[in-house]
Formats: structure tokens, C-alpha cells, sequence
């Protein structure tokens, strides 16, 4: 009995993968024009004026959060954090700049 439950462990334990992150597979095969109109939704509802005007895919991180980078028509840009739950995180370039992060470049 004991082999076969470390063998069960074993098996399970292999099975388990990092989570996949939804919400940036789809915006992955969205349009360019679509990125940017869905990251300004969000940013407009997380309390962020933005009008989108071009995006970039900085990537993701070991726990599969995905990062983009969005600019405004009103000159503001931030990058945008979307977790595994689709849960999101902003933070202003500006404020990224000062933590030496650029907003435009791929994440090492």
C-alpha cells in the first residue's frame, strides 16, 4: 500500500504544471487594434484615462503574469500586469522608470 501511494504521489506531482495565463492567450491572438482597445477598457476601469494608442508585449514572468506596455492619446503610458486569474496591476512608466524598468523593452 505504501508503494502505491508514493507512486500516486509521484505521478501527481508531475502532472502539475505552472497555470496557464487565459486572458493573455487572448489577447495574444487579438489584432493589434483589438490589444489596444481591450488594455485601454482596463486601464479606463481601474481609474486610468487612457485611450490607447500602441501596445507591446513585454512577456511573462515564472508565474505566468503577462506584462504589456500600453501609451495613452493624452501622453500617459503604463504597464499592465495580468495574472493567471486575469487580475490586473498597473503601474505608470514613470513610476517603473524610477525602479529602472523600461516600459518598452522585453523582460529579461
Amino acid at each position: 500500500m505504501k508503494k502505491w501511494t508514493t507512486a500516486a504521489l509521484i505521478l501527481f506531482a508531475s502532472t502539475v504544471t505552472a497555470a496557464e495565463n487565459d486572458a493573455n492567450s487572448m489577447l495574444l491572438m487579438m489584432s493589434d487594434a483589438e490589444v489596444a482597445k481591450e488594455l485601454g477598457r482596463n486601464l479606463s476601469a481601474n481609474g486610468k484615462s487612457c485611450r490607447a494608442t500602441d501596445t507591446f508585449y513585454m512577456g511573462d514572468d515564472s508565474d505566468n503574469a503577462a506584462y504589456w506596455s500600453v501609451a495613452c492619446s493624452n501622453g500617459k503610458e503604463y504597464i499592465v500586469q495580468i495574472d493567471t486569474r486575469a487580475k490586473v496591476k498597473i503601474m505608470s512608466c514613470s513610476t517603473a522608470a524610477a525602479l529602472s524598468i523600461s516600459c518598452w523593452k522585453k523582460l529579461d
